[in-house]
């Protein structure tokens, strides 16, 4: 079975759509683990839709934002399928890459999707630096902000997420490595939200850059 982990915040536009797709392009067993931090009827929207869609799913509202490191690792702890996704509900990341990301785990212990980007020319640039900064402090040779993840459940069940907040791939993915787990990449066309507002404003690079900071004095 796949568990789908999704942490959500503020999703209510795009959710019902997003489970549409992943149960049209998932032909197999799963069931959907949905970690709700909304102030806007996210969880309620999702709890309709599955059982419309007939899609098994633990959903779960939290009071709060609480950070989307925190919503994926309690995801983590609820997820019992053999194979674990991690993507966003936002179909930045299209749920059609799943199914041949997992035909990779026959060679890799987790598969991160990594977008081609065609982006205005300041986020490239600070995705540049970001991706610099990454390397240099934790020896991650690529992209490690990425809305969709494939993994084996054997790879990642001991490891423990602290960050709750944006550098929380860098921890899972440094950690991996640490493990000595094998991380391979899927290269995606980079696709546009059609759905809600980006979370990301014009402060999130100064906070990343100072969660990194904080994270390399802890590993």
């Amino acid at each position: 079975m796949i568990s789908v982990v999704v942490p959500t915040y503020n999703e209510k536009e795009s959710v019902s759509e997003f489970l549409r797709v992943l149960k049209q392009n998932l032909k197999t067993e799963f069931n959907v683990i949905m970690i709700d931090d909304s102030n806007d009827n996210t969880a309620k929207v999702a709890e309709t839709s599955c059982k419309q869609l007939g899609i098994k799913s633990v959903i779960i509202h939290r009071r709060g934002k609480k950070g989307k490191g925190s919503a994926v690792a309690d995801g983590l702890k609820l997820a019992k399928g053999d194979t674990i996704v991690i993507i966003d509900a936002d179909l930045e990341y299209h749920p059609r890459y799943i199914t041949p990301m997992i035909k990779k785990l026959s060679d890799c212990d987790v598969v991160t999707a990594v977008r081609i980007r065609r982006d205005v020319w300041y986020r490239q640039i600070l995705g540049a630096l970001f991706k610099f900064a990454v390397r240099l402090m934790f020896g991650i040779p690529f992209e490690t902000q990425s809305g969709l993840k494939v993994m084996k459940r054997s790879a990642v069940k001991n490891i423990e997420i602290e960050s709750i907040g944006w550098s929380w791939d860098v921890e899972f993915i440094k950690k991996l490595m640490n493990n000595k787990a094998v991380i391979c990449t899927h290269t995606i066309p980079y696709t546009t939200r059609e759905f809600g507002s980006s979370k990301i404003n014009f402060f999130t690079p100064i906070q990343m850059l100072l969660d990194l900071i904080v994270l390399r004095f802890k590993l």
